[in-house]
């Protein structure tokens, strides 16, 4: 079978190919020899979605992937499968197609519709470079550099590529939860479940983290960016939190200690209005506690004070996030 990487390179094959190109016009014609929609498509339509559809194709492995040249479609084909992954803060791997909104907010999970889908080549330094067909207005296939769990984010497909299951698993599962690491030479953070994957950091002793997927005795941890032998980790709680509902926001106490349940992107004000901080405006503990990446994203489980309260948003020292939404609670 065919490989994440050889999915990769037939894909970056056709960098550069703009619309109307004899590569642009043999994408198309690939797609259309299979027509997973029942329709046939033209060299003048948006081509995303028809471009990773064909890479797959070319490769052989059109059954691994939601083939269609439409991104919601993409989605619906992926649940289906049981390859989609809902989160925007999910680290993904080479071969792996990353979707867009270009409408998001910039708060909590994203859960528009999706505008556009490409291929993860690789990741490295809290960032996702993506290759895409129908980039930007001069509509040719290009690289695209993402942050993790950066804004426009719709989700992720993880294709199955090794011929079991790869979508994460549920949160009762005894494997996957809150660790540090037990090493007292540190633990480093590979790309990839095995020794064989190329080193991207170094985590000391006693660093918290949380593994949100397994592969053997490897985990991976959305914070560390990456995975890291779960024999050099002491687990120190459970995947998420207990469900929590207060009767309202006055639950919440200026001067009390809380946990979040999410997840929680970091504003400078009460409102998705006010923008996300950067990582660098943290605190020197918030950033302790923070995901990779150049925005600022507080990681479940992290304790914060509550200064005060605006409506659903708290004040913490390093800044403003919320505590709930609607009937959804995200700090307990």
């Amino acid at each position: 079978m065919a490989t994440r990487q050889q999915f990769v390179q037939t894909a970056v094959s056709y960098l550069g190919a703009v619309r109307g190109s004899a590569k642009h016009r043999r994408l198309i014609d690939i797609f259309n020899q299979h027509k997973p929609d029942g329709w046939p498509m033209n060299y003048v339509a948006p081509w995303c979605a028809a471009s990773v559809s064909a890479w797959a194709y070319e490769l052989g492995i059109g059954n691994l992937i939601p083939a269609s040249a439409n991104c919601g479609t993409m989605i619906s084909k992926a649940k289906q499968m049981g390859i989609w992954i809902e989160s925007d803060s999910y680290t993904p791997s080479p071969g792996d197609l990353i979707l867009y909104d270009w409408q998001d907010s910039g708060y909590g999970d994203n859960a528009g519709g999706p505008d556009h889908v490409g291929v993860v080549v690789s990741v490295g330094g809290g960032m996702i470079t993506v290759i895409e067909g129908n980039k930007g207005a001069s509509s040719v296939v290009g690289y695209r550099s993402v942050p993790i769990n950066g804004r426009y984010i719709r989700g992720f497909v993880r294709p199955n590529f090794d011929g079991v299951s790869t979508a994460p698993p549920s949160s009762s599962s005894g494997n996957y939860g809150l660790y540090k690491v037990n090493s007292s030479t540190g633990l480093n953070v590979r790309k990839g479940p095995g020794t064989n994957y190329a080193r991207i950091a170094t985590l000391s002793n006693g660093t918290p983290l949380r593994i949100v997927e397994m592969s053997g005795n490897w985990g991976r941890s959305v914070g560390a960016g990456g995975w890291v032998c779960m024999d050099y980790l002491t687990k120190t709680g459970a995947t998420s939190a207990p469900t929590y509902t207060p009767s309202s926001t006055s639950a919440y106490a200026a001067g009390r200690t809380y946990q979040l349940i999410s997840d929680m992107r970091v504003r400078t004000g009460p409102g998705t209005g006010y923008r996300q901080r950067a990582y660098s405006e943290l605190t020197a503990d918030g950033k302790r506690h923070a995901l990779a990446g150049s925005l600022a994203c507080l990681r479940a489980g992290t304790q914060v004070t509550c200064l005060e309260m605006r409506g659903d948003w708290m004040r913490i020292p390093s800044g403003w996030i919320c505590a709930r939404q609607g009937s959804k609670v995200y700090i307990k």
